[in-house]
């Protein structure tokens, strides 16, 4: 869970890309003061206009500098130039990062009268935009945190206990992530997160769309990394002590295997045998890495929450029924982890689990939800 912001923050502008366009601003102050200076000394008054126009570009570039953002609970004063914009954090439906300058949004249909103004900006996309140039933060990142505020103003979601619980199950990749454990999309819903969750899904899960996240999604429940684990199992409980790993394997099928694939069908073997006696399976690894993907679908748009909260649902009973405690399914997730075998993330998922299993901790879903009937 993160922690708490501290407000109010007052952000100035990123000098350094300000400095980046500092040659088209010499340029255009050098084209209004040549215009301006044609027109006086010969005469040719067609050449003032412009060139008051291009110096007063300049100076509204240079005026910029003197810009702030004030991000506070309520919500944010943005000051440029001789204008002040005020905005309630729950007068708006989402901050989306806007032509990587800046940060758009659109508001909330029961803010004020719709006039034809913000009729045509947001049928270009956006209702009304601020600089994504404070604080040292690009315009992803701003627009991140003024999301995070907002969520943060408005009230509570209602989850009922079940729900809570549910959630919880899928809280290691959660807490990887950096998500709230209280929202079912995990984080603000809308244009970011849907654009941030189609990302993780295409690149961790190759799920591009609904019926491949429904597939994977049937996949975990049905199979999973459990599968392999468990046939792997069967053939150690079957052999007779001392059995090379080769050997529970069919011979042409032995044969087939690439050295890299001998390798790791080894370090399998050698993995299940370690851990057989304790953790006969790894449904933990599989049922929430499947709540987390369920979730990531929610907020991309892919699954409806209805849809969403089934699969959650589903898959936390059966884990209440495997397991007696959160750290009864921390241990048995890492195990699958383990099986697995990447070591992509690993700092961060360490760093995860400390963080849910730490007693002290009281943002951990694991302590703030306690195991049915458990420990």
């Amino acid at each position: 869970m993160r922690d708490k912001i501290a407000l109010p923050i007052t952000m100035r502008p990123n000098v350094s890309r300000y400095l980046m366009i500092l040659p088209g601003m010499l340029i255009i102050s050098a084209i209004g003061v040549v215009l301006v200076y044609v027109g006086l000394t010969e005469g040719k008054l067609a050449a003032l206009p412009f060139g008051g126009l291009f110096c007063l570009l300049a100076a509204f570039l240079v005026l910029n500098l003197r810009s702030g953002l004030t991000l506070t609970e309520e919500g944010f004063v943005f000051r440029q130039a001789f204008r002040e914009l005020r905005v309630r954090w729950e007068d708006v439906e989402d901050f989306v990062p806007f032509s990587r300058l800046a940060v758009g949004w659109n508001y909330r249909a029961n803010h004020k009268p719709m006039t034809i103004w913000r009729k045509l900006n947001r049928g270009g996309g956006m209702e009304a935009s601020v600089p994504g140039m404070f604080g040292g933060k690009s315009a992803v990142e701003l627009a991140r945190l003024m999301n995070r505020l907002r969520l943060a103003s408005l009230p509570a979601p209602t989850l009922t206990g079940e729900q809570r619980f549910a959630l919880a199950t899928g809280a290691p990749l959660a807490e990887m992530n950096g998500h709230r454990h209280d929202l079912l999309q995990g984080d603000t819903p809308g244009q970011l997160l849907q654009m941030s969750a189609r990302t993780v899904l295409k690149d961790d899960w190759d799920v591009g769309g609904p019926k491949p996240l429904e597939e994977t999604l049937g996949s975990l429940s049905e199979k999973g990394h459990r599968s392999e684990y468990d046939q792997i199992r069967a053939a150690l409980e079957a052999a007779a002590p001392g059995t090379a790993p080769l050997d529970l394997l069919e011979k042409e099928s032995a044969k087939r295997l690439s050295s890299k694939e001998r390798k790791e069908f080894e370090r399998a073997v050698a993995f299940v045998d370690a851990h057989r006696g304790e953790h006969p399976s790894i449904l933990a690894w599989d049922l929430c890495r499947l709540v987390a993907v369920a979730r990531f679908g929610a907020a991309a748009g892919y699954l409806s929450e209805e849809a969403a909260w089934k699969w959650i649902l589903d898959a936390a009973g059966q884990l209440r029924s495997a397991f007696t405690s959160w750290r009864a399914l921390g241990e048995n997730y890492a195990i699958g982890r383990g099986f697995w075998g990447s070591s992509d993330g690993a700092e961060l998922y360490q760093r995860a689990m400390e963080v849910l299993l730490d007693p002290a901790n009281a943002t951990s879903p694991w302590n703030q939800v306690p195991w049915p009937g458990g420990r």
